[in-house]
C-alpha cells in the first residue's frame, strides 16, 4: 500500500495540498497588504474563508497518518479569527436591525 503524505489515496493528498496552497496564498496576500499599508478587501470575508479552510484541513487530517498536520500551524490564528468573526457577524446583525 502506498502512502501519499499520510493519506491512503492520491486524490485525498491532492485536495489537501490545494487547501494548504489556498491558505498560504490568502495569508500571503493579507501580510502583503498589512506590510505595505494597502487596503485589504474585506476582513470579515477573509476570516470566514480562513476558518473554512482550517475546518477542511482539520477534517482531512483525521484520515492522515503522517505528519505534518498543517492545521496545527494555523490553529491559534483560526481560534482568534473565530472569535473575531463571531463578534463581527454580531455587529453586522445589530447594525442591520437598527
Amino acid at each position: 500500500m502506498s502512502i501519499y503524505s499520510g493519506f491512503a489515496k492520491r486524490s485525498q493528498e491532492t485536495v489537501y495540498n490545494k487547501l494548504v496552497f489556498k491558505a498560504l496564498d490568502m495569508l500571503s496576500q493579507y501580510v502583503y497588504c498589512s506590510r505595505f499599508n494597502k487596503p485589504f478587501a474585506d476582513e470579515l470575508k477573509f476570516s470566514k474563508k480562513m476558518l473554512k479552510l482550517y475546518k477542511a484541513l482539520n477534517y482531512m487530517e483525521k484520515n492522515k497518518h503522517l505528519e505534518p498536520n498543517m492545521s496545527v500551524a494555523i490553529h491559534h490564528l483560526a481560534k482568534h479569527l473565530y472569535y473575531e468573526y463571531k463578534e463581527g457577524s454580531a455587529n453586522i446583525t445589530h447594525m442591520s436591525s437598527n
